[in-house]
């Protein structure tokens, strides 16, 4: 197994950091990537993950086109079906089903599970997401900019009386994982990520581990705000190739 790493270094806790935390998990940017609209490669369609060891595995499987059927989590199947115009996600044995509403380019408009708009460039980057409902002041508007390599350079989030402004750094290795929700995050970012930071403070480091076949079977999320560690494990369909 190669391993790409670097030694991260450690802060101590503070207010700032504690509001970059948070900051970081309302952004939720996400690392898998593809072009939805290609059938994505068998080998490396994501077939288990495993985030931490306290958590149980996530299962998926897919449509021949390449996109999420059904995801196991916490031993229930949500299912996934696709119609012109929008996605039906069910939770199997219950009656807990959402629609979700796609625009012209395939994407995902209006996000009802989490309440959130959301608006793309030509390309299918994300550039803004937002309350659905102008009155939910809960939900704060984020902007996303990509840099020349189609990589997300700035996420900036607009709270009340504050600008966080999160920022990425890569490496030169492609992000392979496919995962089939690119209808759900938008085009996403070609390299793996190295480096977060929220108003120039480094608050995550990112390492990874390759099989053989240059997938990530790895990857580690070093946060330095509190000296907390999360390790997530990949397997893969067509693994014996």
């Amino acid at each position: 197994m190669h391993i790409k790493n670097f030694k991260p270094g450690h802060r101590t806790t503070s207010l700032l950091s504690l509001v970059v935390l948070a900051a970081l998990a309302a952004i939720g940017v996400s690392s898998c990537t593809c072009d939805p609209n290609q059938p994505a490669p068998a080998d490396y369609k994501i077939a288990t993950m495993q985030e931490g060891s306290n958590r149980p595995k996530e299962k998926f499987t897919y449509y021949d086109d390449g996109r999420v059927k059904t995801k196991e989590r916490y031993g229930k199947t949500i299912a996934y079906n696709y119609y012109p115009g929008n996605v039906t996600v069910e939770t199997l044995g219950s009656t807990a089903t959402q629609t979700m509403t796609l625009n012209a380019q395939g994407y995902i408009d209006i996000d009802e599970y989490n309440n959130y708009a959301r608006t793309y460039d030509a390309e299918g980057h994300l550039i803004k997401k937002e309350a659905a409902d102008p009155l939910n002041v809960s939900l704060f508007p984020t902007y996303y900019t990509y840099n020349a390599d189609g990589n997300l350079a700035e996420a900036t989030t607009l709270a009340p009386g504050v600008s966080l402004k999160a920022t990425y750094e890569y490496y030169e290795e492609q992000d392979t994982r496919l995962d089939g929700l690119d209808w759900y995050y938008g085009k996403r970012s070609k390299n793996l990520v190295k480096e977060e930071k929220l108003n120039g403070v480094t608050v995550c480091l990112y390492s990874y581990g390759f099989d053989d076949r240059g997938r990530v079977i790895k990857q580690v999320r070093d946060y330095q705000i509190h000296q907390h560690v999360i390790v997530t494990t990949y397997t893969y369909f067509n693994s014996q190739l």
